[in-house]
């Protein structure tokens, strides 16, 4: 009997701590991410810092938290070699960590991660799995992960610019200034000599370097220009003919549309010249967007305020960040709306058009619009082209 009373015991001494474990392993149990930084840009690393704090008596055996990233980040763990020392880096979406937190303590940790893909990313929950002290009564819950202001960790990053040059065939012209013979304004941020002073010549025009190597006044020769405008255009279809009414069939020519977006502003900013963004996805979520119309396809097409200097250029990078994967209406609709409404997308300026193929439609709106005296220039990003010998006063950027 006596043994019978020490098994007896011994089982209602487990089967009440597996019941108490069960019932209060994340009671008073809480926890907290935050970022070292709330934006980077793709291929950057920002920290990821985690707290666990268990704020009551009962201690944890068993707690093992698993960490999960959405697509577009990645953790950054560090590997050594132990023949060598050598140390290597990979990139994992999901963690797991195991220990034990005694009562009224916490544990804190720091992983590194890798912004892939540019988005906008909430980091707002973990799961966590606990047990008893023999590992008989296991339970999980995904819990919130809010800072204590109730905020949760959120990551925008942006897009970054590439090297146009060095990705696309060469232009004639991109953006900014075009040095014109017979406009009446001259640059002078742009000198291409010097000559004899004149009474007619303004003091500020005078270069005294040259004028002290040849002993007598000279003045720069500023070349005449004429600054041309260009509203940008971002096509979301990946193909003319897509499966889905709504998705693009290939997200990565998308992507790749973006960052070269991103590209072209970070050029026009830094030329300080206005620009748009014009895009057929939805304005939904996008409050800033100046709808063209009403109704009908104008409404459904998202268009921003005008961009211009580096001071705009974040706003900039923030909305490429936000676009959904998604089109709202066909890119063959929003070029028959820009050729019917010309100067509502274009204004006074040209159109970028940049895209993931080119197609005759395309080419017949470029007509179109030339003949109306507005430029159409094409960066074509993927070598699916619908097209077999495109014109040669047609400007096409074609991905190398």
């Amino acid at each position: 009997m006596f043994f019978i009373a020490i098994f007896a015991a011994i089982f209602f001494v487990l089967v009440w701590q597996a019941r108490l474990y069960r019932k209060r392993s994340f009671e008073e149990l809480k926890c907290e991410t935050r970022l070292s930084a709330t934006e980077a840009f793709v291929g950057e690393d920002v920290y990821l810092f985690e707290q666990v704090r268990n704020t009551k008596r009962l201690p944890l055996p068993y707690l093992k938290v698993e960490d999960d990233l959405p697509d577009g980040l990645a953790f950054i763990l560090y590997d050594t070699d132990e023949k060598t020392g050598r140390r290597t880096t990979r990139q994992v979406q999901h963690l797991q960590s195991i220990f034990a937190l005694p009562g009224s303590s916490e544990i804190s940790r720091r992983w590194r991660v890798r912004c892939l893909t540019r988005g906008i990313y909430h980091l707002d929950s973990l799961l966590l799995v606990s047990a008893d002290v023999l590992g008989v009564a296991t339970n999980s819950r995904r819990v919130d992960a809010a800072a204590e202001n109730g905020e949760t960790a959120t990551l925008v990053v942006l897009p970054s610019a590439i090297d146009l040059e060095g990705n696309f065939t060469v232009s004639r012209y991109l953006s900014g200034d075009v040095v014109r013979n017979h406009c009446t304004i001259s640059d002078p941020l742009r000198i291409c000599g010097a000559r004899e002073y004149t009474p007619n010549d303004p003091m500020n025009r005078i270069n005294w370097k040259q004028t002290a190597a040849h002993g007598s006044l000279l003045v720069n020769i500023e070349e005449r220009t004429l600054r041309e405008r260009f509203n940008l255009i971002l096509n979301m279809q990946s193909r003319g003919a897509e499966r889905d009414p709504e998705i693009p069939s290939n997200p990565a020519a998308i992507e790749q549309c973006i960052t070269v977006c991103a590209s072209i502003l970070d050029r026009v900013a830094a030329a300080n010249l206005p620009m748009r963004l014009i895009v057929n996805t939805s304005p939904e979520g996008f409050p800033e967007s100046v709808p063209v119309d009403e109704e009908g396809v104008g409404a459904k097409v998202l268009m921003t305020p005008v961009y211009e200097g580096r001071r705009d250029t974040l706003t900039a990078l923030r909305v490429l960040a936000a676009l959904p994967m998604r089109y709202s209406v066909n890119v063959d609709q929003l070029l028959a709306h820009i050729v019917e409404h010309p100067h509502a997308y274009a204004e006074e300026g040209s159109l970028i058009l940049v895209t993931a193929y080119i197609d005759q439609q395309m080419l017949q709106v470029h007509e179109l619009l030339r003949a109306k005296g507005i430029s159409l220039i094409f960066y074509v990003t993927t070598a699916h082209n619908n097209v077999m010998n495109i014109p040669p006063d047609v400007e096409v950027y074609y991905k190398i």
